[in-house]
């Protein structure tokens, strides 16, 4: 192993030492066909966070664990082929995801929890949701359309980036695919040497196998089909949104408050593009405690 790659996993055992002090611990579960690595810990009702591409549960909410484990019980997942988590079923669909986040909480006996989910991990909670309406309380999708989501969206996507399909723009293979993807995360993206860019890439990108691929190539598949199954209309809805978002643009955010109506907020990070937890993360989390607690 190289140095730039010594680096890319002493940045990740770094994020996972300061997880661990604030009370969380990392666990593995065999259910069924699926094996779900996941993080808990901390006091009070339990707070689910599911995370999106790009990043493993530790990764993308290191900066909320911090700051929300002092008021929360977290439950923390990588969801499936991401970080520790994987399945012997080659079932890529969403509805999958859900599921194996649905038999982790009934094997922690968890009956009720609030979730936070950030792009697909917040599709991901939205069929939670509608599936198991009884296990939901409070919800906060980031950045994250669910069933407003439609074929022109998606069009404009490809278009917006030259690209053919979703897994050129958000699974980087060259070095230039990851400039563009750490330009849709951030307003002023972190600086990385070149050296390093090789195993960021690595990390980021496809698995040798393609899971991730055909996650997202199942999910464009069969987007109607998910659509039709996420009719939810939850009680206590928070959607955070950053302004400049160019995967998701405001302007479906928005569409996505009209949905929900007048028991949904809308809370605009300026200035944010797809990461406002990350980039923006004081603002974020003054946000989500806001409405939390």
């Amino acid at each position: 192993m190289g140095s730039s790659c010594n680096l890319v996993q002493l940045q990740k055992r770094y994020v996972e030492r300061n997880v661990r002090q604030v009370g969380l611990q990392s666990q593995e579960i065999r259910l069924g066909e699926d094996t779900i690595r996941y993080w808990k810990g901390g006091k009070g009702p339990t707070l689910l966070l599911l995370h999106g591409f790009g990043a493993d549960g530790t990764v993308a909410w290191e900066s909320q664990i911090l700051e929300l484990a002092k008021h929360f019980h977290l439950i923390v997942p990588d969801l499936l082929w991401f970080g520790g988590s994987y399945s012997l079923k080659a079932d890529f669909s969403v509805e999958h995801q859900a599921r194996a986040i649905k038999n982790l909480l009934e094997h922690l006996q968890i009956q009720k929890t609030d979730v936070m989910g950030i792009s697909y991990g917040g599709l991901v909670a939205m069929l939670l949701l509608a599936e198991s309406p009884e296990q939901v309380g409070r919800a906060i999708f980031v950045a994250s359309p669910g069933p407003v989501y439609n074929p022109q969206d998606y069009e404009e996507l490809l278009e917006r980036f030259q690209a053919k399909n979703p897994a050129e723009i958000i699974l980087p293979r060259t070095h230039s695919g990851l400039k563009r993807l750490l330009d849709i995360a951030y307003r002023n993206p972190p600086w990385v040497p070149f050296f390093v860019q090789k195993d960021l890439i690595e990390y980021v990108q496809d698995n040798p196998e393609g899971q991730r691929t055909a996650l997202l190539e199942d999910l464009v598949s069969n987007f109607t089909r998910v659509r039709h199954r996420l009719q939810i209309h939850p009680k206590h809805v928070l959607i955070v949104w950053g302004s400049d978002d160019t995967i998701f643009p405001l302007k479906i955010g928005k569409r996505l408050k009209d949905y929900f109506g007048a028991e949904a907020q809308l809370q605009v990070i300026e200035g944010a593009r797809h990461a406002p937890n990350i980039e923006f993360n004081v603002e974020f989390n003054h946000i989500v405690l806001g409405f939390l607690k």
